[in-house]
């Protein structure tokens, strides 16, 4: 009889599980519409811009319910939150709205670990550990979604009533009867079915994959909310013992000589340059090499005067040594710049060499915080270095990256583009160049399709009479030679095709401007080799 007991105490819900089902289940349903709308094979649409304002007023309605005050700045989280949304309907560059949603994810736990906890005198270290433990409640909120399901069912004493079971019910009911309704309406009514494919391109596959991303959009609202409004306790990190610092004074004296004399030579050969290179070198292949090095020098240089900071104690000369250091990366930051624009000059501009002068620039500014914590201890890097990062990231994804690119190239390349540019006029850099141009986003479009007129060099089909056929002399086999199109504009155009494709629901500015420059061209690419039997 006790063990009995003992079995139905470990299967009774956790009291206030029912809570969080009233509370959260209609609203994350509500939510995961929005969200299945939105974002269903509509990354690069402005409606990522709704997605982060639904989030907002999620968030927002939960901790009310709650009883949780907002602080007060946290109208720059939001803010972030929704530029980054809208950047991703202004841009056709597939890298920056992967970033922007990563940093979307990354804005809103940073702003519900703000409204939760008191963050103020949080470390680094402390933020990733309280963001894994509040990861491990949201992996298990999502198995507590059903707990929840059956606290309410069995009537816990917290639960007002069963609506939402019932809602629950029925939505399980209708899915599978959606499916074979919607079918059947497609086959019956064709206009029904173009609305479908020009909001959702309807195919039943597609509607899975709408189910699978309503799923996520409800299980993810459900189990974050969930996790932060169970108020798991604040990572306890104790404060670790500072080392003596004559150990860092020793090991950087020895590493800021070897700096000096390396920002010594930067100094006389790049930007002085009055001193001889060795061998055969020009200075376009001395400044090829070892940009990539210096930058990751500059970001371990970083590392070492903050790791320093937070486990050394403080002493005057350890202070001078830093400040050494500091100045030395500022140094090298500037010879990598200086090498990457000599570079650019000959080679032009590509992605890496724009994120990779971006990452200088960054860390040109992050160093000026460290700096001032060398001799200000208790200066606020962290909040400093989080402010830095988002606007230097909001600068990159509105900076509209591609548009920059193809403006410099075709600049420096073509300079006048109502001039006609012969393929044999230009050099094995030029050309590459302008190839790498037609792997570029739409962004590129007001650039490039300006020089349509003058690059068009097509003409007709070549005609080459090949040989007669025994069993048949009086007919002849011909070879028609397509000239293929190397005309990198059409290439880049014929690229970008698929802009027209775009649904009002996948609304983007960039690709809406890229679709009104390809007008009703035809971009269906010729063979290169054509051969026809004729009589």
């Amino acid at each position: 009889m006790e063990q009995n007991n003992d079995i139905i105490m470990a299967n009774k819900p956790e009291p206030g599980r029912s809570r969080f089902f009233n509370l959260l289940f209609i609203p994350s349903l509500l939510y995961a519409l929005a969200f299945a709308f939105c974002v269903y094979d509509n990354a690069k649409g402005i409606l990522m811009g709704v997605v982060a304002a639904v989030t907002i007023i999620y968030c927002r309605y939960a901790k009310k319910k709650e009883g949780i005050a907002p602080k007060h700045d946290r109208f720059w989280y939001e803010f972030l939150l929704v530029l980054l949304g809208v950047s991703c309907g202004l841009t056709d560059n597939g890298d920056i709205v992967f970033f922007n949603i990563v940093g979307m994810g990354v804005t809103l736990f940073a702003m519900l670990l703000h409204d939760f906890y008191d963050d103020r005198e949080w470390t680094l270290p402390k933020y990733f550990a309280q963001f894994f433990k509040m990861l491990e409640g949201i992996i298990t909120g999502i198995a507590g979604f059903f707990y929840d399901v059956i606290a309410v069912n069995r009537g816990d004493r917290d639960s007002k009533n069963k609506t939402g079971t019932y809602i629950l019910l029925g939505l399980l009911i209708a899915v599978p009867l959606l499916a074979v309704i919607i079918l059947l309406l497609t086959s019956a009514d064709y206009v029904f079915m173009l609305m479908l494919k020009n909001v959702f391109r309807f195919t039943f596959t597609s509607f899975v994959l709408v189910l699978m991303v309503f799923a996520i959009g409800f299980f993810a609202s459900y189990a974050i909310l969930r996790a932060f409004l169970s108020r798991p306790e604040e990572v306890q990190i104790k404060e670790a013992s500072r080392f003596e610092p004559v150990i860092a004074i020793t090991a950087l004296s020895v590493i800021s000589v070897v700096y000096l004399v390396f920002s010594g030579i930067q100094i006389a050969y790049l930007f002085i340059g009055n001193m001889t290179l060795p061998g055969k070198y020009t200075y376009a292949e001395y400044a090829r090499e070892g940009f990539f090095q210096l930058l990751i020098v500059c970001i371990l240089n970083l590392l070492i005067v903050m790791f320093t900071l937070a486990r050394f104690r403080e002493h005057p000369a350890l202070k001078g040594l830093l400040a050494v250091i500091s100045a030395c990366t500022y140094i090298m930051l500037a010879s990598s710049a200086l090498r990457m624009f000599m570079y650019i000059d000959v080679y032009y501009l590509t992605r890496k060499r724009v994120l990779v002068l971006w990452g200088l620039s960054l860390i040109a500014v992050l160093l000026i915080g460290v700096v001032i914590q060398i001799f200000r201890r208790k200066f606020p890097l962290l909040r400093y270095g989080m402010i830095v990062c988002a606007l230097f990231y909001l600068v990159l994804s509105f900076g509209r990256m591609d548009y920059i690119i193809a403006k410099y190239n075709t600049e420096h390349i073509i300079p006048d583009a109502d001039k006609a540019v012969k393929i044999n006029d230009l050099n094995a850099d030029q050309l590459n160049s302008l190839a790498y141009l037609t792997t570029l986003s739409a962004d590129a479009a007001p650039i490039i399709v300006n020089y349509a007129t003058a690059q068009d060099d097509s003409s007709n089909l070549l005609y080459v009479p090949l040989f007669k056929t025994s069993d048949a002399p009086s007919t002849n086999f011909k070879l028609y030679i397509a000239p293929e199109k190397t005309d990198w504009i059409y290439d880049y155009k014929f690229s970008i095709k698929d802009v027209r494709e775009d649904s009002v629901r996948r609304w983007n500015l960039s690709r809406y401007a890229a679709k009104k420059l390809l007008g009703d061209e035809k971009l269906d690419r010729k063979p290169g080799l054509l051969e026809e039997y004729l009589p």
